[in-house]
């Protein structure tokens, strides 16, 4: 054997009779996937829910989903109301400002005259 080959076997030698003390123990697992030591004194694994607890949990994270979307869609339907309403409201008044005599139109009497007057006396003619 050469040197090198045979300072291998000596520094292996050496740290078998450094750790000739330590013992090894070697762990059993139980059936439920802990460790035999590690688990004593352990409560054991709860049980796997039942088909019934995980539909009450579905049904109600669900219930939780459409009172949210209730809320959002809530908010979003108040908001364009409050949109439309405040432009009904401009138009509104565009059409108040027309009908208070600010603008005029010119009318036939039906022989062939022609008038001045203001668009809601206009409006009335038209509808009697």
């Amino acid at each position: 054997m050469d040197e090198r080959a045979r300072a291998i076997f000596d520094e292996a030698r050496a740290t078998l009779a450094r750790t000739a003390h330590v013992k090894v123990e070697y762990r059993s697992h139980r059936d439920d996937g802990y460790s035999s030591d590690w688990a004593k004194g352990m409560p054991p694994k709860p049980a796997p829910p039942t088909i019934e607890e995980v539909r009450r949990e579905i049904a109600a994270a669900l219930a939780e989903h459409d009172e949210v979307w209730r809320e959002v869609h809530g908010a979003v339907i108040a908001q364009e109301r409050k949109l439309w309403r405040d432009e009904v409201a401009r138009m509104t008044e565009e059409i108040g400002l027309l009908r208070s005599g600010l603008a005029v139109a010119k009318a036939h009497d039906g022989q062939g005259r022609s008038e001045v007057v203001e668009v809601p006396q206009l409006l009335e003619r038209r509808r009697a």
